[in-house]
């Protein structure tokens, strides 16, 4: 890459990389500084990651504050999207405090003021940012602080770029609302998520358990209050109203040496003996249906909502919401029965971006199906970006799980040299392994490597043994290797060209391209 140029920039050395892009420094003929976001090669035949690129970019390109990162252009270096915007220096306040530094509250009130201030402009602009955090917070050497990131960033009253199930933004500074819907958010959410970050940033130390599951720490977002905790009392006071669970209790943003926004007051609770008499008035008109849905808790009209529609998106809000129901258990199973269903169905219609949303879910509670399933996915690229090394840990889940499909692969990829060095002794006990529970790829896979002696000492019988059980089964490499064996000969196993002229005609019959090969090689044989 260096050296290359896009719009009078070129790049000059290599600066680092994050999860999807790597970022350049580069100068133009005027000696301008730039630095220079290209898209990682991996990612740039994923549409959906292309997208949220440009995205960025074409969000940014039109935003003009002084605390949010300038972009100047988008266009593409040997074909990868890149974003050129301004070069800063200093480093992002994760960097910062994984270096050991401590931040002064009183430095850190002229922080607040500024994102105070750049918040309130995207406001204006209708864009939410969805993925304050600090990592996403940069501190120039000059002592200002710049917001960065707008790639998930989304455009208010506008179809967005979220698709329906969608988690995006990361997870530890999310707004309860976001935890629940990623496209159910407005500018509130990112009060929310500066709060957190300012939390963070003031302790020192994670506001939450970072080591316990993401289930488990969206329920906490959801539903327990974050009680700050060694932090200046002023800060606390400032932060604490921003940190309501319901949108319409947060109040808006204010400088700090504005007066400290107040906690929102309690709602007033309708007393018991009024709401009875309106209760006999209303069943005295006739209106008793009505007056027991009114009865009904909140969680008991969610559950029976749950049952009647029977979709996975309102069961997962419902764990969400009642983690302690005594309906939990029941939706839980429902729920668990469902979204591998709801990922196969999106998978066969060939929408890969959302199948694998759900089929993550799914894995996530050791369904071997949905790892097997995402680690082809994984292997072919479809709705994620192609990784062998997330498919390879997939298939080891559902072998070590003692599914005979995932215990094959394993072996495939050990075979193959796929995200790991070749073994042949490892795969051949995973293929064994398959094999014994009677299934036919693993056992095809096993008399392939006594046939040729890899991972095992070479043995025509024990071959023969293995290809037969899964011929039976009309495995197409089977037939076809049984028929090779039967052809040449193996060992202390004759010839037989008519039963390896019966195999071969078995597995051509099933589209093998070498079966049909060696049908015509034998039958040219035959003629002369």
């Amino acid at each position: 890459m260096q050296n290359k140029t896009i719009y009078d920039y070129t790049l000059k050395h290599y600066l680092g990389q994050g999860g999807m892009a790597e970022v350049w420094y580069a100068e133009n003929g005027l000696g301008k500084a730039a630095a220079i976001k290209i898209l990682k090669e991996e990612y740039v035949k994923n549409k959906d990651v292309t997208d949220r690129f440009k995205n960025e970019a074409s969000l940014m390109v039109k935003l003009d504050h002084p605390n949010i990162r300038g972009v100047y252009s988008y266009g593409t270096i040997d074909d990868r999207p890149c974003i050129v915007m301004a070069y800063l220096k200093g480093e992002d306040l994760f960097i910062r405090m994984e270096k050991g530094e401590r931040f002064d509250p009183t430095q850190m009130k002229q922080w607040w003021n500024q994102l105070v201030d750049t918040l309130e402009y995207t406001r204006q602009e209708d864009i939410v940012h969805r993925d304050i955090k600090p990592s996403n917070l940069f501190l120039t050497d000059n002592g200002e602080i710049k917001l960065l990131d707008f790639g998930i960033a989304k455009i208010r009253d506008r179809i967005n770029q979220t698709k329906h199930g969608t988690r995006l933004g990361s997870p530890m500074y999310m707004s309860p609302e976001q935890v629940k819907n990623s496209k159910d958010v407005d500018y509130r959410s990112d009060i929310y998520s500066l709060s957190v970050t300012f939390y963070h940033l003031l302790k020192g130390s994670a506001p939450y358990d970072d080591s316990i599951p993401e289930y488990a720490m969206s329920s906490i977002i959801v539903h327990q209050p974050l009680i700050l905790k060694d932090i200046p009392a002023e800060w606390s006071a400032m932060l604490t109203p921003y940190l309501a669970k319901e949108p319409n209790d947060r109040p808006a943003l204010k400088r700090f040496e504005q007066k400290h926004p107040s906690p929102p007051k309690p709602k007033k609770k309708v007393k018991n003996m009024v709401f009875a008499s309106l209760a006999g008035v209303l069943a005295a008109l006739g209106f008793c249906v009505f007056y027991f849905d009114m009865l009904k808790s909140p969680e008991q009209a969610a559950y029976e909502k749950a049952i009647q529609t029977a979709s996975p998106e309102i069961y997962e809000a419902y764990l969400l919401e009642y983690p302690n129901s005594v309906h939990f258990n029941e939706i839980d199973r429902l729920y668990e029965n469902l979204i591998y269903d709801k990922g196969d169905s999106l998978y066969l219609a060939k929408n890969y971006d959302e199948a694998a949303i759900w089929l993550h879910k799914s894995a996530e509670r050791d369904n071997t199906s949905a790892l097997l399933r995402l680690g082809f996915m994984y292997r072919n690229s479809l709705g994620v970006p192609q990784n062998d090394k997330t498919a390879f840990d997939l298939y080891q889940k559902a072998a070590d799980l003692g599914d005979p499909e995932g215990q094959n692969s394993l072996g495939f990829m050990y075979r193959q040299n796929v995200a790991v060095p070749r073994n042949d002794s490892i795969a051949v006990i995973w293929f064994r392994k398959s094999a014994e529970q009677n299934y036919a790829p693993g056992q095809a896979n096993l008399g392939f490597m006594y046939k040729v002696g890899y991972g095992v000492p070479r043995d025509c019988n024990e071959a023969v043994k293995w290809l037969s059980k899964a011929a039976e089964k009309k495995h197409a490499d089977a037939l076809y290797r049984l028929g090779d064996i039967y052809e040449y000969g193996c060992n202390d196993i004759p010839k037989n060209l008519t039963e390896a002229f019966r195999l071969y005609n078995e597995a051509a019959y099933q589209g093998h391209q070498g079966a049909k090969d060696r049908l015509s090689k034998l039958q040219i044989s035959k003629n002369e």
